[in-house]
C-alpha cells in the first residue's frame, strides 16, 4: 500500500506541515503523488517515515518542488532514502518530470538501494541552498 498519510492523483501542495513516524509497505512513507500530478512541499518536516518500495517519505511520479524543509532519519528499502522522484507507468517520459529543491535539509536518512536521502530520475534536477548531513 502507498502513500502513508497521503495519496494524491492530481496536483498537491502541502504547506507548514509535519509528518511523524509515517509508513508505507509500498512508495512513499508519508506521501505518494501519481500520474504525473504535480507536487509542491514548502516549510514541511517529515521525521523517521519509512517505506519498502522507494521514497521513505515522498515518492513523486511526476515532477516535484520542495522548499524549506527537512527531512530527519528516513528509510527505503527501494531507491531514495526520503525522496523518490521519476516518470511513472511509461505515460512521462524522463524529460517530462522536473525536480526543484531549495534550501532543504536532509539528516541521517538511509536507502537500500540508490540515493541515502534522494533519487531522481527525471529531465532537470536542481537543488541548492541544501544540505546533507549523514545520509547513507
Amino acid at each position: 500500500r502507498d502513500g502513508g498519510a497521503v495519496v494524491s492523483t492530481g496536483p498537491l501542495h502541502i504547506l507548514d506541515s509535519t509528518f511523524e513516524h509515517c509508513e508505507s509497505a509500498g512508495e512513499g512513507g508519508a506521501v505518494i503523488s501519481f500520474l504525473g500530478a504535480a507536487l509542491s512541499v514548502v516549510g514541511s518536516t517529515f521525521d523517521s517515515c519509512r517505506s519498502s518500495a522507494g521514497g521513505g517519505a515522498i515518492a513523486s511520479l511526476g515532477s516535484l518542488t520542495v522548499q524549506s524543509s527537512t527531512f530527519t532519519g528516513c528509510l527505503s528499502q527501494g531507491p531514495g532514502g526520503a525522496i523518490r522522484a521519476y516518470a511513472s507507468d511509461n505515460r512521462l517520459a524522463p524529460q517530462d518530470v522536473s525536480v526543484s529543491v531549495v534550501g532543504t535539509r536532509w539528516t541521517n536518512c538511509t536507502s537500500a538501494q540508490d540515493g541515502g536521502a534522494v533519487s531522481f530520475r527525471s529531465g532537470h534536477a536542481e537543488i541548492s541552498n541544501s544540505q546533507f548531513v549523514a545520509n547513507a
